[in-house]
């Protein structure tokens, strides 16, 4: 198969340059061009026994066609290769532009493998999460129990106090930090377990900086009030807000997707990455 099944013929350069040929000429003139385009390098080789074959002249057909077309139209190059230097020319600019699409394939390609390691390590996050609430749950259940008297004959609604929702334990807090404990009056305070409460402040996980961060590396520095606008959008969830950077980075204008996104410009739902779809219906 051809590196390039196409050949451009302009059809008005081609009929100025062959007023005077014959019907048969112009055939062998149009399959001599469509031979060499599909050889390495546009030619035709340094044969013309293979050429006679491949165009399917004899005789005195063979020797008047050699002169009104291969001598009179091609070329012969010091390596004996014969070239027509107009279809030279369009075989080249056609290398060059298929060079141009491989890059951008292949950068698009490593752009999107970036996007899928992001969705592991977050699906990655969310299961731990998701592991440790279950666990604070179930030993919120257990310690209360624990304090009642023949416990385990009591439903188990009955013995966890639905007015207070369970928090999540993070990995730098123990799990008694989370409950309520008593003070001295006798009264129960519980900690504050707000996500602003429990940030770092700076360090390498503190969500603040990664998206912020990631803003610049995007956007370019003095970014970060389209980056607050963005994470104000999202009702301050910096997951949803890094995912809309990471599906903004690809894009040939960042800052545009994200403006549509502030502006409640949301794209189509085959458009939207795959965990805000999760979070919108409830399956994560």
């Amino acid at each position: 198969m051809a590196r390039f099944p196409m050949l451009p013929l302009f059809t008005g350069s081609y009929l100025a340059d062959t007023p005077n040929l014959e019907l048969d000429e112009h055939g062998a003139y149009l399959l001599l061009m469509m031979l060499a385009w599909q050889r390495p390098g546009c030619t035709l080789p340094n044969d013309e026994q293979w050429i006679r074959k491949a165009i399917h002249a004899h005789g005195k057909t063979w020797k008047r066609l050699r002169e009104t077309v291969l001598h009179r139209f091609w070329q012969q190059r010091a390596d004996g290769e014969w070239e027509q230097k107009r279809l030279t020319k369009e075989w080249r600019i056609a290398e060059q532009k298929s060079e141009r699409a491989r890059a951008k394939a292949t950068k698009r390609w490593a752009d999107e493998s970036h996007l899928d390691r992001f969705h592991t390590d977050f699906r990655s996050d969310s299961h731990r999460v998701c592991d440790s609430a279950e666990s604070v749950n179930q030993g919120s259940t257990s310690n209360k129990n624990n304090d009642i008297p023949n416990a385990a004959a009591m439903p188990r609604h009955a013995t966890a106090d639905a007015s207070i929702p369970i928090p999540i334990k993070r990995d730098s807090e123990s799990v008694e930090s989370l409950f309520p404990t008593e003070n001295q009056n006798g009264a129960q305070t519980r900690p504050d377990v707000s996500r602003e409460a429990k940030r770092p402040n700076g360090g390498a996980d503190d969500p603040s900086k990664k998206l912020y961060d990631l803003g610049a590396e995007i956007l370019g520095r003095g970014q970060g009030g389209l980056i607050t606008k963005l994470l104000k959008a999202k009702g301050g969830n910096y997951d949803l807000a890094m995912g809309v950077l990471y599906t903004a980075k690809p894009k040939s204008n960042p800052r545009e997707y994200i403006g549509a996104v502030i502006r409640g410009n949301e794209p189509k739902d085959d458009e939207v990455p795959w965990f805000k779809r999760t979070f919108q219906h409830g399956q994560l």
